[in-house]
């Protein structure tokens, strides 16, 4: 055989070898769950936006509200259902009100033993203007990042934060929702808010 048609043919068998084994697919297409093994690849590195540290200041009532963001690439996801890897962000928070330090999962951050996926913000859900929390000033083809929220006092409570990102006068910002989509209570007497209270917060980038 030709050399040439030899290149081509070991070229030809390691990129379908390699597809077969890990097929890539969008970050929003969610037929990778039918393929096992899988890759929900960030393939226009919507992802990045969103990552670094984010504060929002209320300083009449001393709450500041910190998110620092990661992206973690081709991680593995095992789903009840199905095994993939993909692109996440991931990350943790601080929220202080009335001279007092309410949550701060920061630290995890350091803790380089720790999975992306056990942090207290993580997720990679591509959410278009039309799709609940509408949002109805954003462009026809603007995409916000829909997270998992955990409160690990509160874990019972099924809670995300839904990000868009903006650029105001040169300036980063993420304009965040927080918000629950319903919860299981363990008994009577348990919290139904989270620590971080629900609604809407703008975080300017910070680092």
């Amino acid at each position: 055989m030709p050399m040439k048609n030899l290149v081509s043919s070991l070229f030809l068998f390691i990129f379908y070898n390699g597809f077969s084994q890990h097929p890539i697919f969008e970050i929003d297409n969610f037929d990778a769950f039918d393929f096992p093994n899988s890759y929900r690849k960030d393939t226009r590195n919507e992802l990045d936006k969103f990552v670094g540290t984010w504060k929002y200041e209320d300083t009449r009532t001393t709450k500041s509200f910190t998110i620092i963001l990661k992206k973690a690439v081709q991680v593995y996801g095992d789903y009840p259902d199905s095994s993939l890897y993909e692109d996440i962000i991931y990350g943790d928070y601080k929220y202080f009100a009335f001279g007092m330090e309410v949550i701060n999962t920061l630290p995890n951050l350091t803790n380089s033993s720790m999975n992306s996926y056990d942090h207290s913000i993580v997720g990679n859900i591509i959410y278009l203007p039309f799709r609940h929390p509408v949002c109805s000033d954003c462009a026809p083809s603007e995409r916000r990042l829909n997270l998992v929220f955990i409160d690990s006092e509160r874990s019972y409570m099924s809670a995300f934060i839904l990000l868009r990102h903006r650029i105001v006068f040169g300036v980063e910002k993420l304009e965040a929702l927080v918000y629950a989509r319903g919860s299981i209570l363990p008994d009577d007497d348990s919290p139904t808010n989270l620590r971080v209270p629900y609604g809407e917060y703008t975080l300017k980038k910070v680092q």
